[in-house]
C-alpha cells in the first residue's frame, strides 16, 4: 500500500442494512468464533470486619447533592455500608443476573453454615432486590449500641466502644467461610467470576497478637487465602486507615503474603489504602474491570500471527427496555412467535418458510444454507494488510467509536515482545496499520486503523497497545456538493471581527475537559430508583449541558462587541418563519388524492382504479402510508397484512 496512493477503501458491502442478517457493527455482539472468555456473570461477596474501629466517627468531606463540599460526622462502618448499597443499587440495574452477599466479620453472633464463631452472613450469595438495598441501608445507619444489641451476642447490649471486650473471628475462618458460600450458590462457583472485597481496619496485629501462636494463625489464615485465590476467587483488600489511629496499617505484616497483587511496583500498596470519604471513588475504579470483548490471532504474514485482545473503550448508555409482566401474578412473560398460513390457518414450520429479495422487480429466494453463505467471508482474526502515513486519517474517517487492542498472553508466545516492538517502529515513522478484521464468525469484515500506543504512565495516559479506528468502505463516502458563499468586507472590518472572535474563544477555552453524564439516562434510573426504593421524592439529576450563567456574564463584553462589529447597532435579526407552499401542479399527488378522495366521502379508500392507476404509474402510489394502503385494499376485499412493499405489490395486481 502506497504512501502516496489515495485512500478509497478496500471495498466493501454497502450501507451496512441488515438485508442479509448483517450487523453493520460486527463487534456489537461475541457469539462465538474467538477464545472462550469464561463466565461473563459476577458473584460479589462483602466482606466487612466490625471491629470497634469502624464505628468510631469521625469528620468527613464529602460532595453534596448540589455538588458543594460539605462535612459531617461518619464512620467507616457508615461509609462501607453506604458505598456497598449504592454499589448494589448499580449493580441491579446493569447486571441483574449478578450474584451478591455481604458477610461481617468480628461480631458476637454466629450465622454461618460452618458454625465459625463470630463470623455472621447477613446476605447470602443471591441476586439483588430491591429490598436488600433497603436492608443494607438501613444497617447503614446503626450505631455502635444498635450494632451490639444485634449482633453483639449475649454480652453485645452491655459493652461500651473501645472497652478491649472486642470478639475477633479467625482470619483462616473468614476465607474457609467465603471459600464455602462460593462453592454452594446456585449454579456452583464455575458459573461466575467471583470476587472478595474485604474492608478492614486490621493489619493483622489485632488479630494474630504476637507469640508462637500468633506465627501458627498467621500461616493457617494465609494458606487459606491462598486455597481461595487459587482454586474459586479472587481478593481485593480495602485497608481502612482511621484517622484517629496513630500507627499506619502495615501491609508486610500480613496482607502482602496474603492477598496475591503485581508488585512489580510500590503503588499496590498504596492503592489498597482507603481513606474515610474517599471510598466511593476507590470502590468504583477497582470493582469495573475491563474485560476482553474476544481474544483473537493477528495475521501479520503468511504463517506469522501474535494473539491479541479486543477491548471496547465506549459503550453507549441507554435506559433498558421495559419487561412485559402478567397483569394477575406479576409473572415475567415469555414471547413465542409462530407463522400462521392466511389461506389455511395452518401453523408453517421453518422448512416451509422461505425468504427472498427483489432484483429488478422480481422475487429472487434464497434457501438458510445460501443466506449463511452469504454472511460467511474468512474464519474471525485480524489480518495486517498494510501501513500508511498517519496523515492520511481524516476525521470524517471515524464513523463509530474507537476499540483498543492490545497483547494476550495466549497460546501464541512472544506476541507482547513483538507489539511492543511494532508499536515503538510505527511511532517513529509516524504510521498506522491497515487491517481486516472479522470478530467472530458470521460476521462481516471491517476495514480498520490502528493507531499506536505507547505505554504511558501519566495520568491521562493508557496502556500499550492500538487505538482501533473503523474506516468507511468506498461504498459509504458521500460527495457533498455545497454552494460556496462569498462574505463582502474591506480589510479593516475582517481584522475587526477577528480579533473580537479570538477574544470570544479566549474566554471561552475549555481549560478541562471532562465527559458529563447522560441527563436522560440520569433521569430515568432516578426514577426507577425512587420508585423501587420506595422514595418520596426523586433526586433530580443535575442537568451538566446547561452553561454556567455566572461565569458566561463575565464574557459578555467581548460578545457584545462581536455582534456589534457585524450587525453595528441593530437588534440581531431573526431569521424569518417560512411558510409551507404546495408545489407547482396542485400540490403532491397524496394530498391532492386525499382531496378528491374526501369529496367522494370515502377518504383514500374512494380512489378509482384509475386514480391509484396514475399514482403507480408516476411512483407516487410509495407516498402512500401503510394505513392509506390497507384502506385502499380493505375496501376491495383484498388482504391488508403484510410490509408495506408487499401491499403495493398487491395494489399493483388488483390493478391488472
Amino acid at each position: 500500500m502506497a504512501d502516496d496512493g489515495e485512500f478509497r477503501g478496500f471495498g466493501g458491502d454497502g450501507d451496512g442494512e441488515d438485508d442479509y442478517d448483517f450487523k453493520y457493527d460486527a463487534f456489537e455482539q461475541d457469539e462465538g468464533g474467538g477464545e472462550a472468555r469464561g463466565p461473563t456473570k459476577e458473584s460479589i461477596l462483602w466482606v466487612i470486619d466490625c471491629s470497634d474501629e469502624m464505628f468510631v466517627e469521625e469528620d468527613t468531606k464529602f460532595k453534596a447533592a448540589d455538588g458543594t463540599e460539605a462535612t459531617e460526622k461518619r464512620s467507616q462502618w457508615t461509609e462501607v455500608m453506604g458505598t456497598v448499597a449504592d454499589f448494589m443499587k448499580s449493580k441491579v440495574i446493569s447486571n441483574e443476573d449478578d450474584r451478591v452477599g455481604v458477610v461481617l466479620f468480628n461480631v458476637g453472633e454466629t450465622k454461618n453454615k460452618n458454625d465459625f464463631p463470630g463470623i455472621y452472613v447477613l446476605q447470602p450469595l443471591e441476586q439483588l432486590t430491591a429490598q436488600r438495598i433497603r436492608d443494607l441501608r438501613s444497617e447503614g445507619k446503626r450505631d455502635f449500641s444498635s450494632f451490639q444489641e444485634t449482633y453483639g451476642g449475649n454480652a453485645g447490649a452491655d459493652r461500651k466502644l473501645g472497652d478491649g471486650k472486642q470478639k475477633r473471628a479467625a482470619l483462616s475462618d473468614v476465607f474457609w467461610a467465603c471459600h464455602s458460600l462460593f462453592l454452594e450458590q446456585e449454579g456452583g462457583a464455575s458459573a461466575f467470576s467471583n470476587r472478595v472485597m474485604l474492608f478492614t481496619c486490621d493489619d493483622g496485629r489485632d488479630s494474630f497478637g504476637t507469640g508462637p501462636e500468633s506465627d501458627r494463625a498467621k500461616l493457617a489464615a494465609k494458606m487459606k487465602a491462598q486455597d481461595l485465590q487459587e482454586e474459586v476467587a479472587s481478593v481485593e483488600l480495602y485497608a481502612l486507615e482511621p484517622k484517629h489511629r496513630t500507627r499506619t496499617f502495615d501491609l508486610k505484616y500480613f496482607w502482602a503474603d496474603a492477598v496475591f497483587v503485581d508488585e512489580s511496583t510500590d503503588e499496590w500498596r498504596e492503592t489498597m489504602k482507603v481513606r474515610l470519604g474517599e471510598m466511593a471513588n476507590v470502590l468504583r475504579m477497582r470493582t469495573y474491570k475491563q474485560r476482553a470483548m474476544v481474544r483473537l490471532r493477528m495475521e501479520v504474514c503468511e504463517g506469522f500471527a501474535v494473539s491479541v485482545g479486543l477491548y471496547s473503550s465506549i459503550v453507549p448508555a441507554k435506559p433498558p427496555y421495559p419487561r412485559r409482566v402478567c397483569a394477575s401474578d406479576n409473572e415475567t412473560l415469555k414471547t413465542e412467535t409462530k407463522t400462521v398460513c392466511i389461506e389455511t390457518g395452518k401453523l408453517l414450520g421453518s422448512e416451509q418458510i422461505e425468504t427472498f429479495f427483489r432484483f429488478g422487480g422480481e422475487r429472487i429466494k434464497f434457501s438458510p444454507e445460501e443466506r449463511g453463505q452469504l454472511n460467511s467471508f474468512d474464519s474471525p482474526g485480524f489480518k495486517l494488510l498494510g501501513f500508511k502515513n498517519r496523515s492520511f486519517l481524516k476525521p470524517w474517517h471515524v464513523i463509530r467509536s474507537p476499540y483498543f487492542l492490545a497483547p494476550h498472553r495466549g497460546d501464541l508466545k512472544g506476541s507482547d515482545e513483538f507489539i511492543a516492538s511494532l508499536i515503538a517502529s510505527m511511532q517513529k515513522k509516524g504510521q498506522v496499520a491497515i487491517v481486516r478484521a472479522i470478530p467472530r464468525r458470521n460476521a462481516p469484515p471491517q476495514f480498520s486503523a490502528l493507531i499506536p500506543q505507547e505505554d504511558e504512565e501519566e495520568e491521562d495516559g493508557g496502556p500499550r497497545g492500538f487505538n482501533m479506528i473503523p474506516l468507511p468502505w468506498a461504498d459509504d463516502i458521500r460527495s457533498l456538493d455545497l454552494p460556496h458563499t462569498k462574505v463582502e468586507m474591506d480589510e479593516h472590518e475582517r481584522d475587526e471581527n477577528i480579533t473580537n472572535c479570538k477574544a470570544v474563544l479566549k474566554k471561552l477555552t475549555v481549560k478541562k475537559f471532562a465527559p458529563v453524564d447522560n441527563p436522560v439516562v440520569q433521569k430515568f434510573y432516578a426514577g426507577l430508583e425512587a420508585l423501587a426504593l420506595n422514595e418520596e421524592d426523586m433526586v433530580e439529576p443535575a442537568d451538566q449541558l446547561v452553561p454556567h450563567a455566572t461565569a458566561m456574564e463575565k464574557f459578555e463584553d467581548e460578545t457584545l462587541k462581536w455582534r456589534k462589529a457585524i450587525y453595528g447597532d441593530d437588534e440581531v435579526p431573526k431569521p424569518e418563519a417560512k411558510k409551507r407552499t404546495a408545489p407547482a401542479g396542485g400540490g403532491g399527488a397524496r394530498k391532492a388524492g386525499r382531496t378528491d378522495a374526501n369529496a367522494n366521502g370515502g377518504g383514500v379508500a374512494g380512489y378509482s382504479d384509475a386514480q391509484m392507476k396514475s399514482l403507480v404509474d408516476s411512483g407516487d402510489v410509495n407516498k402512500l402510508t401503510v394505513a392509506d394502503l390497507k384502506e385502499w385494499l380493505k375496501a376491495r376485499d383484498k388482504r391488508t397484512t403484510g410490509k408495506k412493499a408487499e401491499l403495493v405489490d398487491r395494489v399493483k395486481e388488483s390493478l391488472q
